[in-house]
């Protein structure tokens, strides 16, 4: 995602004058997460929630409007910096899961969903579709499990299938492409109907599975 926002993203000097900013702010941000949450832990006004929203929302605000960022790369590296805080207090990660699987990631879905263009799935496009999933899933569930197999053993196919995930930064980047013009509006209902069966292709999948990972000690 930092390689696609470099490459296709709205690069400036005000990226850089934003870039200025967020590193220091992200190394501080531990600290200050750590001591507010251990301030209010356990208070009614839930301060650490509105302390992880105000950030969110607001970097990702700056992040698109005066870096030319997208804001999924800054939530992204929010999350990075601030997970092993979050992990320390159950209670909040809980909540936190709760907002952004009930609120942040259905608004997400549903607006990539509004452009998908049902009516221009034609030949071509389900052709381009069949193609595109067969070689996307494909290399990928053999390339994770061929390189995992000697690790996990007859796991290997498991762990094949939970590589092969791919919703959120995929819909991104058909996004940033789009809006760039890299690619078209076809291309784009490709990439998201890909997305969309490599989401659910696995989930059907695992439930085959078996649900534990053959690891070394097992194996012995």
């Amino acid at each position: 995602m930092i390689c696609l926002t470099a490459l296709l993203g709205d690069v400036g000097w005000s990226t850089g004058i934003f870039l200025l900013v967020l590193i220091p702010t992200m190394f501080g941000l531990p600290r200050i997460g750590g001591w507010i949450f251990r301030r209010y832990k356990g208070s009614v006004i839930e301060f650490e929630m509105r302390f992880l929203m105000v950030l969110l929302i607001s970097m990702g605000f700056m992040a698109e409007h005066i870096g030319g960022i997208h804001p999924a790369v800054i939530a992204f590296l929010l999350g990075l910096i601030m997970a092993e805080v979050v992990e320390e207090h159950e209670q909040v990660e809980e909540k936190l899961k709760g907002v952004v699987f009930s609120l942040f990631a259905p608004v997400f879905f549903l607006q990539a969903g509004t452009r998908l263009d049902i009516g221009a799935l034609d030949a071509n496009v389900l052709g381009m579709f069949a193609v595109l999933a067969v070689v996307a899933l494909g290399l990928k569930f053999a390339g994770t499990a061929l390189a995992t197999r000697w690790l996990v053993g007859h796991s290997a196919g498991f762990v094949g299938l939970l590589f092969n995930y791919r919703l959120s930064f995929g819909i991104v980047t058909a996004t940033v492409g789009l809006k760039a013009g890299i690619i078209d509006n076809a291309q784009f209902n490709v990439i998201l109907l890909v997305v969309i069966c490599g989401a659910l292709l696995p989930a059907l999948l695992l439930r085959q599975r078996p649900n534990e990972l053959d690891t070394p000690d097992k194996l012995s």
